[in-house]
């Protein structure tokens, strides 16, 4: 099986109802910079994962920043997947998660990246 690294427009979290299930009976754990809150779904789907993310206008005013940021945390994403999809494969399991960016200044790249790596980890624990 090729690896594939494409983000998919399937692969994103836009249902309204798995989003608000996230908040009411999703888990959550920190990898700092980086928050994840997260929920199993039941529903048949394409993709085995679905991942939205969330800068706060809060702590980022300038739009270009919370831009810069979600395309390092997409990216960091897009490349380290594959890890996540194996295992949930494995398992015959799907998930809905949502990253958040908790850090109150930018972080460079490399900090995001190990940080969406234990993310990634702290996901394939907790769906056993």
């Amino acid at each position: 099986m090729s690896q594939s690294f494409k983000f998919h427009k399937a692969e994103r979290l836009k249902n309204h109802h798995l989003l608000s299930a996230l908040f009411t009976s999703g888990k959550s754990f920190s990898a700092y910079p980086l928050r994840v809150v997260y929920v199993p779904i039941e529903e048949a789907g394409t993709f085995p994962a679905q991942f939205s993310l969330s800068v706060p206008k809060k702590k980022f005013r300038l739009a270009v920043d919370r831009n810069r940021l979600r395309r390092k945390i997409r990216e960091t994403y897009r490349l380290q997947k594959h890890l996540l999809y194996e295992d949930l494969t494995n398992k015959n399991q799907r998930i809905a998660f949502m990253v958040m960016y908790v850090a109150k200044e930018e972080m460079p790249y490399k900090d995001i990246e190990k940080a969406m790596k234990r993310i990634i980890k702290g996901l394939k624990r907790a769906t056993v």
